[in-house]
């Protein structure tokens, strides 16, 4: 902690006052970062999210790398944080069945898959593309994810007629906008 309160600038007792450990600390970071993606991802479909968020992670990789080393030592049921990855997991789920169910009705996914059983699918996809990006950083997670995607005949409507990289460009120039304006906000937030 004193390590990162002299990074930051702050007294060793002022963090402590607001983080009674590391892990915590470390845990707020990757909350905010959390919601910080739910909030970009505001009127875009669930799987556009997603791709929209890859590109936006791969700009942060130590935050990347934060959150895969919190999300494997919450595996131990002992961890004080193990909750918040439970159930980031539980509220995920639900809306990518949510989004299945639609291309389902659409005529995309397969009328007999089974949409949990992809959703599930899907949040291992992802996790397992971030740490291999991580071993290599020119890994294209965007590119690989929409093929997993088409796989189950998922195909995010922001994309349709258009192709990922224009996509991800504007999505990219969205999020630039957003980050530039609450820039000041973050260190208030801790």
């Amino acid at each position: 902690m004193s390590a990162i309160a002299r990074h930051v600038g702050v007294s060793p007792a002022l963090l402590q006052y607001y983080f009674s450990s590391r892990e915590d600390l470390l845990q707020h970071v990757i909350t905010t970062w959390d919601e910080d993606n739910a909030e970009r991802g505001e009127g875009l479909t669930h799987f556009a999210d997603w791709l929209r968020g890859i590109r936006h992670n791969t700009q942060i990789p130590g935050l990347i790398h934060l959150y895969m080393t919190a999300v494997v030592e919450a595996i131990d049921p002992d961890h004080p944080h193990r909750g918040f990855y439970s159930d980031r997991y539980r509220g995920l789920t639900p809306e990518i069945v949510e989004e299945i169910r639609n291309q389902q009705a659409s005529g995309g996914v397969d009328p007999d898959a089974d949409p949990e059983r992809i959703a599930r699918i899907l949040l291992a996809t992802i996790e397992g593309l971030q740490i291999r990006w991580l071993h290599e950083p020119d890994f294209d997670m965007a590119a690989e994810f929409l093929f997993t995607l088409n796989q189950f005949g998922i195909s995010p409507p922001e994309l349709r007629g258009g192709d990922l990289e224009r996509f991800l460009r504007e999505a990219d120039r969205t999020a630039s906008s957003e980050d530039r304006q609450t820039e000041g906000l973050r260190l208030v937030d801790l």
